[in-house]
């Protein structure tokens, strides 16, 4: 009897730590998070995802801009992979 209480418990916390570790749809970076990335202490607006940068001919999880100036041409494109990201502020869409 011992022996199958100690089964069940160990099964139970097996399927707590996999639920756990489940696929979180709010961890996705969505477009218009903002994003503070590593070593960049500005706040960066995502507005791309799976973006190709044509002159460095090299694929990037995201495009962003940063947040306080928003799109000023070509030379202000930030592009990132999602290891960069330090921190995500989630938008959250709001209706009336």
């Amino acid at each position: 009897m011992k022996s199958q209480l100690k089964i069940i418990v160990l099964i139970m916390f097996v399927m707590i730590f996999f639920c756990s570790c489940s696929h979180d749809e709010k961890n996705e970076i969505e477009i218009g998070d903002i994003v503070i990335l590593k070593g960049i202490n500005e706040k960066i607006i995502v507005v791309g995802k799976d973006i190709e940068s044509i002159d460095q001919n090299k694929k990037y999880d995201y495009l962003g801009y940063f947040y306080n100036t928003g799109y000023i041409g070509d030379n202000g494109n930030v592009f990132f992979d999602e290891f960069a990201v330090e921190r995500v502020y989630h938008a959250e869409y709001k209706e009336k």
